[in-house]
């Protein structure tokens, strides 16, 4: 269950952190600390993804 609920939370921060990066795009200018942690967490979304295949067999 925590692995889900964590996989859930991790989707909604990358959807935000995508919203947010076209955002300061559209404002004109390339934001390396949205782009890290949106980094970050496609990172942690594929780890918790991997972890989740793994334990399901």
């Amino acid at each position: 269950g925590i692995i889900i609920a964590s996989g859930i939370f991790t989707g909604i921060s990358i959807l935000l952190g995508i919203r947010g990066l076209v955002r300061s795009m559209d404002l004109g200018y390339f934001s390396i600390y949205i782009t890290f942690h949106l980094g970050v967490y496609i990172l942690v979304f594929i780890l918790l993804v991997y972890s989740f295949i793994t334990l399901d067999r």
